[in-house]
């Protein structure tokens, strides 16, 4: 069976076609192109029907041969917490989520799609009464909007799930053991953490600043256009040596509100799991392909950062650039990881 994930975000669509079979992915194909400037959210008619033009332009030009589709839902668009609830059975815990997430949830229960996951207890944890469950809601308008304009696109859709579900999975299928893990995923608009321990996760939280934030710094301080900004941001980023430093100069303060964040989320959450270390850093997302932005974290943080590497999970063949798939792995750890999901 052959499948593509789809990744829709605020600047880029990126999509990877993989064959699946006996458990094994093979790449056949991925690309990304500009986001369509037709909102996914949008609920007009006219917008939906744009959308799906493009959509369907973005396939033929990309040129996947299947229309199945897995796409994730954009995280700012979805309600992601880890709750603490009193330890009891499975069919009691179903009761007690719903009621639980009433309190939780910006909106409506009867407007969303709700799902939970009860997470396992460490032996460590001091607390043996308590049972920690992951939520995950989505509003049922928006899965509505994304399934009515695949259709619309002619696609066929198998999947739908949010962005950090799939990123999880791109990052650690398949992993035998890793230390707990933070994912910081930086988009155009948000930057997304994720604290991964034992295959689950356990800390969600979104940061209002993302590359977008740094490209406007760039052009308010050196008074440029707002796509050279951009342009210069990708080219030079966080290297000292580049540009006299003063692309490096105009970002840091704006990248260093990130980084401020993070350490207050990792400090946040060992101290509630006083037993746990977060020894590792995970970055994906576009801007985190940025020159000098892994060594800058590094030393900022004092943790060990990668950057993520989706297609090590995929069967790559030779007609694939070595040096492109490297460069490129952190924009498409969304679309890897949906493609690896069971249908």
């Amino acid at each position: 069976m052959n499948v593509i994930g789809l990744d829709i975000g605020t600047n880029l669509i990126k999509g990877v076609e993989v064959k699946k079979e006996k458990g094994t992915f093979e790449l056949l194909n991925y690309t990304f192109a500009p986001a369509f400037k037709e909102s996914l959210l949008s609920e007009s008619d006219i917008d939906a029907d744009k959308a799906a033009s493009r959509l369907r332009e973005f396939i033929a030009e990309s040129s996947f041969s299947s229309n199945n589709i897995i796409a994730s839902f954009p995280e700012t668009h979805v309600f992601t917490r880890v709750i603490e609830i009193p330890k009891m059975s499975q069919k009691e815990v179903e009761k007690a989520v719903f009621w639980e997430a009433e309190q939780y949830l910006p909106t409506s229960i009867e407007d969303v799609t709700l799902n939970f996951q009860i997470l396992p207890r460490d032996s460590e944890e001091p607390n043996q009464n308590k049972t920690e469950v992951l939520l995950i809601a989505v509003p049922k308008g928006l899965v509505q909007r994304f399934v009515k304009i695949l259709v619309k696109a002619g696609l066929t859709p198998v999947g739908l799930e949010p962005e950090s579900m799939s990123i999880a999975r791109s990052i650690f299928y398949n992993e035998k053991s890793y230390p707990a893990t933070l994912i910081v995923n930086i988009g155009s608009e948000v930057t997304n953490l994720s604290i991964l321990v034992e295959d689950y996760i356990r800390f969600t939280r979104s940061i209002g600043t993302g590359g977008n934030s740094l490209s406007r710094a760039i052009s308010q301080e050196l008074n440029l256009e707002e796509r050279q900004a951009q342009e210069y941001l990708k080219s030079y980023g966080l290297d000292a040596s580049k540009m006299d430093g003063k692309i490096k100069a105009s970002i840091e303060p704006v990248f260093n509100v990130i980084l401020n964040e993070i350490r207050k989320s990792v400090a946040y959450y060992e101290t509630r799991k006083n037993f746990i270390k977060v020894k590792r850093v995970v970055l994906c997302g576009g801007t985190s392909t940025v020159p000098g932005v892994l060594i800058y974290t590094a030393q900022y943080l004092n943790l060990e950062v990668q950057k993520a590497d989706p297609w090590k999970k995929l069967l790559i063949g030779g007609k694939f650039s070595e040096k492109e798939l490297d460069d490129t792995g952190p924009m498409f750890a969304a679309a890897v990881g949906l493609v690896l999901k069971d249908v």
